[in-house]
């Protein structure tokens, strides 16, 4: 693309923004996305993605099964007297950095562009 001719503008390139240019982009529409930072850049994040996710992350162009991501499927918190609370999760998910994961999608995007 060149110049200023773009179907949709789209504000911000986290998660919501970068994964939507992605799938916009797939449609053929002319994306144009703006994020202030430079990719990669650290975020506060816990590094835990549910299962719900995986097969839209992989249908913007992700390869999870590659990544051999660990699978989490407890949760424990405990308190300042040492009590723990445990607790399963019938879903899970798997673990994967922030820094990471906006880098491959960041990729994905340039390679749609």
């Amino acid at each position: 693309m060149s110049g200023y001719d773009y179907d949709i503008g789209i504000a911000g390139g986290g998660l919501a923004g970068v994964t939507a240019a992605i799938q916009l982009r797939k449609k053929g529409y002319a994306v144009a996305l703006w994020e202030k930072n430079k990719y990669p850049f650290h975020r506060v994040c816990g590094e835990y993605i549910s299962k719900e996710s995986w097969n839209y992350l992989q249908s913007c162009g992700i390869d999870l099964p590659a990544l051999e991501l660990p699978e989490i499927n407890k949760l424990e918190v405990s308190a300042p007297n040492g009590a723990l609370l445990k607790s399963r999760l019938d879903l899970g998910g798997f673990g994967i950095s922030r820094y990471r994961l906006d880098y491959l999608l960041y990729e994905e995007a340039k390679r749609w562009a």
